[in-house]
């Protein structure tokens, strides 16, 4: 369930609608139909809550209203994730946050943040990820998400390597126990390529996380895009 909240929630809820129906009608493993976007009444979605995985996108300031509702979801014990923009203040009471990376506009933010997320969390990569995946990188951490482009014979070693110097600037790597990497392509992605961008994300922690941590790697297809590699750190909070 995604819930937008926030003075930026009509326009934002909207375009996160328009995605969600623009997305293949299967995924890689056959397993989803055609996707649809249904407006819920506002005392339908505690319920839907304590049952689904949620989201909670929130874009620019909120109303008093909106802190509550974010307040009653995030403490019925369900998944539920906050996914705010670079610039809105966390509150305390989000146990599972995710903030995103700055850009010149909160639509240069959503534009990739979101769709890399659902798409992870509808379990479209050629590595197995779903809600239970991300639930494990997301669930009671502050998280930091960046997303890099890169072109070249070696660009997936280039795109980790950069991943991981963005978020350096941002947050404590090694203060971070998980991490989700995810590869996003068109069509002549080689599987040797991900493998290189996994080792070079490796060997780019080394030193600064020598010890175990939680990392998860899928490769999200898309036929518009050249090639680009996101990742997301979290800390225990």
């Amino acid at each position: 369930m995604l819930l937008v909240l926030g003075k930026g929630a009509p326009v934002l809820a909207e375009r996160l609608a328009d995605y969600a129906q623009s997305l293949p009608g299967t995924n890689w493993m056959k397993t989803l139909g055609t996707l649809t976007a249904v407006l819920q009444p506002l005392e339908h979605v505690p319920p839907l809550a304590g049952r689904l995985p949620c989201i909670i996108a929130i874009s620019g300031a909120l109303t008093n209203q909106d802190i509550r509702l974010a307040a009653q979801l995030v403490q019925l014990g369900g998944h539920c994730t906050v996914v705010v923009d670079a610039t809105t203040a966390i509150r305390p009471e989000w146990t599972s946050v995710i903030r995103l990376p700055p850009h010149r506009s909160r639509d240069a933010q959503w534009a990739w943040a979101m769709r890399v997320y659902l798409d992870a969390m509808l379990n479209r990569g050629l590595i197995c990820l779903d809600a239970f995946a991300i639930q494990a990188c997301t669930e009671n951490r502050a998280s930091q998400f960046t997303v890099v482009h890169a072109i070249g014979e070696g660009r997936a070693i280039v795109g980790a390597e950069r991943a991981v110097q963005s978020l350096a600037t941002r947050c404590d790597l090694g203060a971070c126990d998980t991490f989700l990497l995810l590869f996003h392509t068109g069509p002549d992605v080689r599987l040797k390529e991900i493998h290189w961008g996994i080792q070079a994300f490796k060997h780019a922690l080394r030193g600064v996380r020598d010890d175990d941590y939680l990392l998860m790697v899928g490769h999200l297809p898309h036929r518009e895009v050249g090639f680009a590699v996101s990742l997301m750190a979290g800390t225990a909070k």
